[in-house]
C-alpha cells in the first residue's frame, strides 16, 4: 500500500526535536538521533508499522550504534538507550507514497526551518550561484515541503504540502506561457560561462495558488535575475553582464545585498520580456529596450536593482517600434520595387533568347528548303542520277552537320545566358536584402520566373526537335527527295 507520506514526515521531524535529539538534513537526506524515552519508543513504533507496510529500505535504524531491522525491534522495551534514524534518499519516500511520475522532476523537505533559512539560499543557488541539479533542467518540478500550508507555483514549478499532495493542482500547472524558452535565449545572449545559469525565466514564474512570502521572494527574485538577463546581449558571469544599446554598460547582474521586488515590477517585467519575444524581430524589439535602459541605469547599479526602470524602457520600446515598423515597411516596398524591376530584365533576357532561338530556326529552314529547292530544280538541266552522285551526298550531308552544330551552339548559348543571368540576380540580390529572409527572396523569384522558365524550355525543346528533324532529312536526302516525289526509288 502507498506510504502515509505526510505522517511519515511529521513522525520522523518530531523524533528530531524530541528532547536530547538532533536533526540535520541536506537535499537529498535525513539524520535524526538522540536518547529512548516513552514519547520516543511511541514515535518510532509509529514509524515502524510505516516502514513495514510499505518496505521502506530508505529508512535505515540503528540501536546503541548496531544496524536493526524495522520487524525485529520491540520497541517498548526500556533496555533501548540510544537510537538513530537516517533517511538515505528522500526521493524513495515520494516513489513509496506514489506522488510522483518519470517525466518530473521532484524533492522532499522535512524540515522547514531548513527548506526556508539553509537550502534556498545557501544550496539552491537561485541567486548568484551555481544552480541545483533539479533547477538546472526544463523538466517541471515538483517540491514537496512538511509543514507549508497551502500549495503555489507556477507552470514549470511546484510547491506542494506533503499533507496535500494527492490534491490536483489547477491548470496553471504544466501551462504554456509567453516566456522565452531556453533555445530563444540562447540566440539573442551570449554566455561566455557554464551551463549553470542557462535556464529560462519560467523555472522560477509563479502564477498561482496562496504564495508563501518567504518562499515566493526566492523565486520572485531567481525569475527576475533571468528574465533580465534573457534582455543583455553578452553574460560573463554574475559579476559581469553586458548591455549593448545607447551606450555599452558592463555592470553586475545581481547586487550583494537583493531588495525586494514588488508585484508590479514583476507583471511589467514579464510582460516586457513576452513582447520581447513574441515575434520573429526579437533583437531589434530588445535592443530598443536596452536602449532606454543603458541610458537611466547608473553606473556600478547591478541589473537586477533596475528592475524598476522596465515599466518605462517598455512603454518606450513599445512606441518606438512603431516608428521602426513604418521604415521598415516603405524599405521593403523600396525593395519590392526593385526586386520587380530586375526580374522584368532576367525575364526580358528569357523572351529575347527564345525569340533569337526561334529566328535562328526560321533562317535554318529558309536555307533547308534553298538547298532542297536547288536540288529539285537541278533535275530540269542534269541528269536525275546527279542527285545521287557523291558530291550531292557530301553535300546534303554537310548541310546536315551544319544543322546540328548550329542548333548546338544556339541552344547552349540561350541557356548559357539565362541561367548566368539568373544566377547573378539571385545572388545579387541575396546580398543586398534586408527586409525579407533568404526563403522569402527564393520563392518570390521561383513564382515569378516559373512561366517564363516553362515557355522558354518549352521552346527550346520544340526547337532542338526540328533541328533534328531536318539534320536527319539532310543526312537522308536521297531517301527524302523520294518521300517528295522528286527522286524515284531505287
Amino acid at each position: 500500500m502507498p506510504l502515509d507520506l505526510d505522517l511519515t514526515c511529521d513522525l520522523l521531524t518530531r523524533l528530531g526535536k524530541r528532547e536530547g535529539s538532533t536533526y540535520s538534513e541536506n537535499t537529498f537526506a535525513a539524520t535524526c538521533s538522540g536518547s529512548m524515552n516513552d514519547h520516543v519508543r511511541k514515535d518510532l513504533a509509529s514509524l515502524a508499522k510505516l516502514v513495514n507496510g510499505s518496505n521502506l529500505e530508505s529508512i535505515r535504524l540503528k540501536l546503541e550504534g548496531f544496524d536493526e531491522s524495522w520487524d525485529e525491534v520491540d520497541f517498548s522495551s526500556s533496555q533501548l538507550c540510544e537510537w538513530s534514524i537516517t533517511v538515505t534518499d528522500k526521493k524513495k519516500l515520494l516513489e513509496a507514497a506514489s506522488a510522483i511520475s518519470i517525466d518530473l522532476d521532484a524533492m522532499l523537505f522535512l524540515n522547514l526551518d531548513y527548506f526556508l533559512k539553509i537550502w534556498l539560499p545557501d544550496v539552491s543557488g537561485m541567486i548568484g550561484g551555481d544552480l541545483d541539479t533539479a533547477f538546472k533542467t526544463e523538466r517541471p518540478l515538483k517540491i514537496f515541503l512538511h509543514g507549508l500550508k497551502a500549495p503555489f507555483g507556477g507552470p514549470k514549478v511546484a510547491i506542494i504540502p506533503t499533507r496535500s499532495y494527492e490534491e490536483p493542482l489547477p491548470i496553471e500547472w504544466l501551462a504554456s506561457t509567453k516566456l522565452p524558452q531556453l533555445d530563444k535565449i540562447l540566440k539573442q545572449v551570449h554566455f561566455v560561462t557554464g551551463s549553470a545559469v542557462m535556464v529560462s525565466p519560467e523555472k522560477f514564474f509563479l502564477t498561482w495558488g496562496e504564495k508563501n512570502p518567504e518562499i515566493s521572494l526566492y523565486f520572485d527574485r531567481a525569475f527576475a535575475t533571468y528574465a533580465l538577463i534573457s534582455l543583455s546581449q553578452e553574460f560573463y558571469g554574475w559579476d559581469k553582464i553586458v548591455l549593448k544599446g545607447k551606450r555599452k554598460l558592463e555592470i553586475p547582474a545581481i547586487e550583494k545585498q537583493p531588495g525586494n521586488i514588488t508585484n508590479n515590477e514583476i507583471d511589467a517585467l514579464t510582460k516586457c520580456v513576452e513582447w520581447c519575444y513574441a515575434e520573429s524581430d526579437e533583437e531589434t524589439r530588445i535592443l530598443l529596450v536596452v536602449d532606454r535602459l543603458s541610458l537611466d541605469i547608473k553606473d556600478g547599479e547591478s541589473l537586477t536593482k533596475a528592475i524598476h526602470l522596465i515599466a518605462p524602457s517598455f512603454i518606450e520600446a513599445k512606441s518606438r517600434y512603431k516608428y521602426v515598423v513604418l521604415d521598415r515597411k516603405k524599405d521593403y516596398t523600396k525593395e519590392l520595387s526593385d526586386i520587380q524591376k530586375d526580374l522584368s530584365g532576367v525575364v526580358d533576357k528569357f523572351v529575347t533568347t527564345s525569340n533569337q532561338f526561334v529566328g535562328s530556326l526560321l533562317t535554318d529552314v529558309l536555307a533547308l528548303a534553298f538547298v532542297l529547292t536547288a536540288g529539285v530544280v537541278s533535275r530540269r538541266f542534269i541528269a536525275e542520277d546527279a542527285l545521287r552522285s557523291p558530291e550531292a551526298v557530301i553535300l546534303f550531308r554537310s548541310f546536315a552537320v551544319y544543322l546540328a552544330v548550329a542548333v548546338s551552339l544556339r541552344i547552349w548559348g540561350a541557356i548559357a545566358v539565362s541561367l548566368i543571368s539568373t544566377k547573378l540576380f539571385t545572388d545579387w540580390k541575396s546580398i543586398v536584402r534586408s527586409h525579407m529572409s533568404a526563403n522569402e527572396l527564393q520563392a518570390m523569384i521561383d513564382n515569378s520566373l516559373f512561366p517564363v522558365k516553362v515557355n522558354f524550355w518549352a521552346s527550346c525543346i520544340v526547337i532542338v526537335a526540328i533541328y533534328v528533324v531536318m539534320a536527319l532529312a539532310c543526312w537522308n536526302a536521297e531517301l527524302t527527295l523520294s518521300l517528295f516525289g522528286v527522286l524515284e526509288r531505287s
